[in-house]
């Protein structure tokens, strides 16, 4: 079993069924096949809403001892409980005491995001990135769209988080924005 501070995780998933608009291509190690039903690590097409170029994609997490993170107020309010009135709360991954070491960017998710980004500027002249997000209200991973690669593990929300900070635990109606 592997120490929880050295994990490396890599996630796959399926876009909501309304996230892109008509015809939409998956990572496939690079290749960009049209989407065959199949769970990837990155999706690209248009998005639905907006009608832009996109990547679909795992965010990295900040730090590999967050688990989750969440805001309760607007992100410029100060929470007194946190340092330097911080307003995100932070739910730490078990294991962890404190945020841990920053986050691998050269991660497989990583990387497949960072190719479909690439793939779509070079063919439509721009491309925007768009995540599921290690956020309370990712609606990816409340569909239960988001499992462990190795192991096919739908990932849920653990029981018990609370903030590190002041011990408060998320909820649904949590304001949605990005950690």
């Amino acid at each position: 079993m592997s120490d929880a501070k050295t994990e490396k995780i890599v996630y796959e998933f399926r876009p909501l069924p309304d996230f892109f608009a008509g015809e939409f291509r998956r990572y496939a190690e690079g290749g960009w096949i049209p989407d065959d039903g199949e769970y990837d690590l990155a999706f690209i097409g248009k998005a639905r809403v907006g009608y832009y170029s996109c990547c679909l994609m795992v965010e990295a997490r900040g730090h590999e001892g967050i688990l989750c993170a969440w805001l309760t107020t607007h992100w410029t309010e100060n929470v007194s409980k946190h340092p330097k009135g911080n307003p995100w709360h932070y739910a730490l991954r078990e294991g962890f005491s404190d945020w841990g070491l920053s986050s691998d960017h050269n991660s497989e998710n990583r990387r497949a995001g960072d190719s479909g980004m690439s793939k779509m500027a070079s063919e439509c002249g721009a491309s925007n990135g768009s995540h599921v997000e290690f956020n309370i209200a990712d609606k990816h991973i409340a569909a239960g769209l988001l499992r462990n690669r190795e192991t096919k593990e739908v990932f849920v929300w653990p029981e018990g988080m609370k903030c590190m900070y002041c011990g408060l635990a998320p909820s649904a109606t949590n304001e949605e924005s990005r950690p």
